[in-house]
């Protein structure tokens, strides 16, 4: 096993004031979930008999489109063995683990009674979607991290472990890059057999939108977090952005397929109208899918804008809050008009949200200062430094 030289036998995390105040507010977020899993959900949350799925169940769901960076970039990388995605492969793997980290716990928050989330393991209920959902995105969430274990075994002395995952790595690609495809498609079917859903969104399709959306997003999540580590670290970005622009391109092609196959199904179920009707519902269609989809589109598929570092930064969170966006309209505003009662989140609900969230920040942080995350990234220093060459001594 190599070791990088800058790593020691001890592991290190840097403590800046904003690194403080996130662990402060997850001691918050700690005592939020301890009275939560003491107390039950009734005195934590606003929820009631019409908005059984609240902020924590809609955390959810753009996690699981986020975190889909993973199975794609993996599939790129290492079974069609394009080698000009190696140097972002592992920041997508990590990023995809903690995302449906995220996603894990937030369903256990989210469950009334949580302590027998063990009974589907057990209760085989194979005629449900949630069924398959859960058991899917359980095992996809263990070989991630068995797949983080072949990068944290590089530095922890454990030859024989790294062996043993190493060995596995084949099979654990294979059946990480499966898996995804099962349970994205199946979190849209969950709205098939609704009649609340407003038609804009409601389609036959769905699972086959919020599978195709967690694949086009794959690349402008990970393009996003590679810039914002290169920043936070240091990095010279520019070594990444080969590989990025080329990563991109492979998204917008999924875009367009996107659009053409949302254009038929409008066009076939004649709901053109719901998207014109000057409704919120509509102007948010309209919206996620003009703004957040066509803009960043076009972006992509323009040479200089692509292999510009502000241009594809710009169009990547521009994807990024269009598949967010998509994931809250069909779960609440497109759902909104056939409920009577209201809901809006407590502050403890908020607590809850925002502490998984700095808690996968923190993680990630961790991760990428004591293991090799950026791979073959210079530092923006040495970057900028000519290289220099002995004077050739003559005599």
């Amino acid at each position: 096993m190599a070791y990088d030289e800058r790593y020691t036998s001890r592991f290190g995390f840097r403590l800046t004031p904003l690194r403080w105040a996130m662990l402060a507010f997850m001691v918050l977020f700690l005592a939020v979930a301890g009275y939560r899993f003491a107390f039950g959900l009734g005195p934590v949350t606003n929820l009631n008999d019409q908005w059984t799925w609240g902020l924590w169940k809609y955390l959810v769901f753009p996690a699981v489109a986020i975190a889909g960076c993973g199975y794609g970039t993996v599939f790129l990388a290492h079974v069609l063995h394009i080698k000009r995605f190696y140097p972002v492969v592992r920041v997508a793997m990590v990023v995809s683990l903690l995302g449906y980290s995220i996603a894990m716990v937030g369903l256990l928050f989210d469950i009334t009674v949580y302590y027998n989330f063990w009974r589907p393991f057990v209760y085989w209920g194979y005629t449900s979607i949630l069924f398959e959902v859960l058991w899917c995105m359980t095992l996809y969430w263990t070989i991630q991290i068995l797949e983080f274990g072949h990068i944290a075994f590089e530095r922890i002395d454990a030859p024989l472990i790294y062996k043993a995952l190493d060995k596995a790595m084949p099979v654990l690609i294979c059946f990480g890059i499966m898996l995804p495809t099962l349970h994205q498609a199946s979190l849209g079917g969950l709205f098939i057999a609704t009649t609340h859903l407003y038609p804009a969104w409601w389609s036959l399709w769905i699972p086959w939108f919020f599978m195709i959306s967690s694949l086009m997003v794959g690349p402008a999540v990970v393009t996003f977090s590679c810039w914002a580590l290169c920043r936070i670290y240091g990095k010279n970005f520019s070594d990444l952005m080969p590989s990025l622009a080329s990563l991109c391109l492979v998204g917008a092609a999924l875009m367009v397929f996107y659009v053409a196959l949302k254009v038929w199904d409008l066009t076939a179920r004649g709901a053109w109208d719901y998207v014109f009707n000057g409704t919120l519902q509509g102007n948010m269609f309209l919206l996620e899918h003009v703004v957040f989809l066509l803009v960043p589109l076009v972006m992509f598929l323009i040479p200089s804008i692509r292999n510009s570092v502000g241009g594809i930064v710009t169009a990547s969170i521009l994807t990024g809050v269009g598949v967010i966006l998509n994931r809250t309209n069909v779960i609440f505003t497109g759902m909104a008009p056939a409920y009577t009662q209201t809901y809006f989140p407590t502050w403890m609900e908020w607590v809850g949200f925002f502490g998984l969230i700095f808690g996968a920040l923190l993680v990630i942080l961790f991760f990428v200062e004591n293991f090799r995350v950026l791979e073959g990234v210079s530092d923006v220093e040495t970057a900028e430094k000519p290289a220099t060459t002995p004077a050739t001594v003559q005599g």
